[in-house]
C-alpha cells in the first residue's frame, strides 16, 4: 500500500506552482494532471483498460521512495467515469493510503479570466510558447466563472459523501506563505526534507488581467447573464432526459 496525495481542483488555481514545490524534492511523489490525455496520452493510445490505466498513473506520478503525487480537475474525473465505468479516486483510495487536499481560488472572477485567456493563447504557464491573442469576451468570461462554481461546488460534495475530510486550502492565502500546504505533503509522507520555496514559475497576472476585470464588473451590471448559466445548466438536464428515455448519450458538455 503506497502513500501518496491526490489535489482535488480546477485550472487557474495555483496547483501548478503549489505542485512544482513539491515536485522539485524528488521524494514527494511527482504531482501532474495524470488523468489528462493531453499530459499523460500514453494510456489511451495503447488501449488500456481502466485498471491499467491507473497502475499507469501511479508508476508515472511515483518517486524513487515509492510515494506518489496527482492533481485531477472535475472534467478528467467524469471522462475517465464515461470511458470505463468506475471512479478512480475510489479505487486509489481502497489499494492505497491517500491524503485528498482540495486547491480553490478565492477570486473567481480573475481565476475565469485567466481561464479564458490561457485557452485563447494556449499558454498555460509563463514558459509555454504563446499561440494565440488574448480577446476580451464577456460571454466566455461569464460561462468560465459559472462553470468554475459549479465544479468546485461538486468537489465539496464530492468529499462530503465519499467521508473525504475537510482539508480544504485556498490559494490567496498560501500565495505568500504555502508552508502550511506543504506541511500536508510532509506530514502524510513522513519525510523532512527541507522544500525551497523558490521556483522557476511566476504569476501570469498582469494588467491585462486588471483591465479585463474592471471591463467585466463594470458591463455585467447590465448585460445578460442568465445566457451563460443556462448554457451550463441545459446540457446536464439534457442529458438526465437521455437517460431517463434511454436513448443514446452523447459526450458530457464541457467548457471550452
Amino acid at each position: 500500500m503506497a502513500k501518496g496525495i491526490i489535489v482535488l481542483s480546477e485550472a487557474r488555481s495555483g496547483s501548478n506552482w503549489l505542485c512544482s514545490l513539491t515536485n522539485r524534492t524528488g521524494c514527494l511523489g511527482t504531482s501532474a494532471e495524470w488523468f489528462n490525455k493531453t499530459v499523460f496520452p500514453a494510456p489511451l493510445e495503447r488501449g488500456l483498460d481502466g485498471a491499467a490505466y491507473i497502475r499507469a498513473v501511479l508508476e508515472k506520478g511515483s518517486t524513487a521512495n515509492g510515494v506518489f503525487g496527482l492533481k485531477i480537475f472535475s472534467d478528467q474525473l467524469f471522462r475517465f467515469h464515461e470511458r470505463f465505468g468506475f471512479d478512480p479516486l475510489q479505487e486509489l483510495r481502497r489499494i492505497n493510503d491517500i491524503r485528498f487536499l482540495l486547491l480553490e481560488r478565492r477570486d473567481r472572477l480573475r481565476q475565469a479570466i485567466s481561464l479564458v485567456r490561457a485557452m485563447q493563447t494556449r499558454q498555460w504557464t509563463r514558459n509555454d510558447l504563446k499561440r494565440g491573442e488574448a480577446s476580451y469576451d464577456f460571454e466566455r468570461i461569464c460561462r468560465a466563472w459559472f462553470k468554475l462554481s459549479s465544479a468546485f461546488e461538486f468537489w465539496h460534495t464530492y468529499c462530503l459523501i465519499r467521508g473525504i475530510g475537510d482539508r480544504r486550502y485556498v490559494y490567496e492565502e498560501l500565495s505568500d506563505d504555502p508552508r502550511p500546504w506543504l506541511g500536508e505533503y510532509l506530514d502524510h509522507m513522513g519525510e523532512t526534507v527541507e522544500i525551497s520555496l523558490k521556483t522557476g514559475m511566476t504569476v501570469q497576472r498582469d494588467a491585462q488581467s486588471d483591465e479585463w476585470a474592471e471591463r467585466f464588473t463594470s458591463e455585467a451590471r447590465q448585460s445578460d447573464i442568465l445566457a451563460s448559466a443556462y448554457q451550463n445548466a441545459h446540457a446536464r438536464k439534457l442529458k438526465n432526459l437521455r437517460i431517463l428515455f434511454n436513448k443514446p448519450i452523447p459526450d458530457r458538455h464541457y467548457f471550452h
